[in-house]
């Protein structure tokens, strides 16, 4: 699995492929099995890996969460960016990371300063993985499950009007 070398630091924690395939779950399925997927893979990679004891419980138990509720709404930013799937993919991650702010001072009160840190950091390695794994494997996943009338389009973040 793509996130047990994540276990083993917090900064390369946001390397993973589980919200990007819970991504393109979602849009071959439904927000359902993406959120089940995402929530079982971030606790079962936890579990499998040899470093998964040293992770810390509260960021696995908000990363899954937050995961979980932007899977929810992909239908509705797909809908609305056009159904174009690289911004689709965009906002979705910046619900997610949104969400995981929000969670912070809730759940590591105490490392605020870092976590936030790292979590802006993250956005950006987990949103360019995102789009490496989206951008090579999903036309072909998308194609196998005759997911019709959608384009890549851009990143929003490369459309600088």
């Amino acid at each position: 699995m793509t996130r047990l070398p994540c276990t083993y630091s917090d900064a390369i924690k946001d390397v993973e492929c589980i919200s990007s395939s819970a991504f393109m779950l979602t849009m071959i399925s439904a927000p359902w099995l993406g959120a089940v997927f995402a929530f079982s893979g971030m606790w079962i990679s936890k579990w499998v890996s040899p470093w998964g004891k040293g992770e810390d419980f509260s960021y696995v138990l908000s990363d899954a969460f937050c995961m979980v509720v932007a899977v929810f709404f992909i239908p509705w930013l797909y809908n609305i960016t056009g159904h174009q799937i690289i911004p689709t993919l965009f906002w979705f991650y910046v619900i997610r990371f949104a969400v995981y702010f929000i969670t912070i001072p809730l759940v590591h009160p105490a490392t605020f300063v870092t976590s936030t840190f790292l979590t802006m950091v993250g956005f950006f390695i987990a949103i360019t993985q995102a789009y490496l794994v989206v951008y090579f494997l999903g036309p072909g996943v998308f194609g196998m499950f005759g997911l019709k009338g959608w384009s890549m389009g851009q990143l929003p973040i490369m459309q600088p009007h």
